[in-house]
């Protein structure tokens, strides 16, 4: 049968003949054929890698080690031109949390603004990872045009005097961008459902940006419990606004460490005790190791 697989020698000898214990024989004679062997044969997969530091380092304020992306563009009226922008995507490493920038063009000058803003509101940036330059994103060929335009030497030096290290990722490399890669996708879904492929203004598309940042930064990071006495699921929202709502008030779970709520201990034991849930209940999913355990001696 030219080398078949197992499973279609198999479903072809029982029309003629019954052998005993079919599939074990079938496999051991394919297994000892050099042919099948080379057919058949999967490539051997290298051992997982931890993950950086920066992924399971605690007691960080947010967004002190980040990932950013572009996405985009997204179509908007002004007066009665029709005007492309982007989505600049900022994410904690560490925390996953979120924040979106709106900028109005693709080249440095825009991205440095937006990274201004950024900073200016969620506070100093130590580490900064993005993507190469030979990869900066996505799917547009506009996006990739323009920001392989970059000077990378230029931007790092001129993040350099606020204190900044920027790291890129090799290039060709996209998979290293993997924690704001799957954040990129949730964004542009989340912000089609909400503009649902409608031309908006600037002012509308700002709030719709600011609306995805707190879907995104409201996802649950931990298990979510289906006893409504376990505590809730961990979100980013949770370091960043010490509750998971923006709009509703921190929930106290040991009113012991909170005596006095007009001191700075307050918020100081509610950020402890939020630090002390992710490394109880989300840093371990991180360092699990699912698949590619073993060394391969092939």
């Amino acid at each position: 049968m030219h080398h078949a697989s197992p499973s279609l020698l198999l479903s072809n000898l029982v029309q003629k003949y019954w052998i005993i214990h079919a599939r074990a024989t079938i496999s051991s004679v394919c297994h000892g054929c050099a042919v099948c062997r080379r057919r058949f044969l999967q490539p051997s997969s290298t051992l997982m890698a931890p993950l950086p530091a920066a992924r399971v380092t605690a007691h960080q304020p947010p967004f002190a080690v980040t990932g950013v992306d572009y996405f985009g563009p997204v179509v908007v009226t002004h007066l009665r031109r029709k005007l492309k922008r982007y989505g600049v995507l900022f994410t904690c490493m560490n925390t996953r949390a979120v924040h979106i920038e709106v900028a109005a063009f693709l080249d440095m000058s825009s991205f440095l603004m937006a990274f201004r803003r950024f900073t200016n509101i969620r506070g100093r940036v130590h580490i900064c990872y993005s993507d190469n330059g030979t990869n900066f994103v996505a799917s547009e060929r506009e996006l990739r045009t323009c920001l392989n335009e970059w000077n990378q030497q230029h931007l790092t030096s001129a993040l350099a005097q606020d204190g900044v290290k920027w790291i890129f990722n090799p290039p060709a490399a996209p998979h290293f961008g993997g924690a704001w890669e799957s954040l990129i996708k949730s964004a542009k879904k989340s912000l089609y459902f909400v503009l649902r492929n409608k031309t908006v203004t600037d002012e509308v598309l700002s709030t719709a940006m600011s609306e995805v940042m707190g879907l995104l930064n409201n996802r649950p990071l931990t298990h979510i419990p289906v006893d409504p006495r376990d505590p809730e699921p961990l979100t980013p929202n949770h370091f960043l606004l010490l509750t998971p709502q923006p709009a509703l008030a921190p929930v106290v779970t040991s009113p012991s460490d909170l005596a006095d709520r007009k001191t700075w201990r307050a918020s100081q034991a509610i950020a402890d005790h939020f630090w002390q849930r992710w490394m109880r209940e989300y840093l371990p999913n991180l360092t699990e190791r699912r698949k590619w355990l073993e060394k391969s001696h092939r």
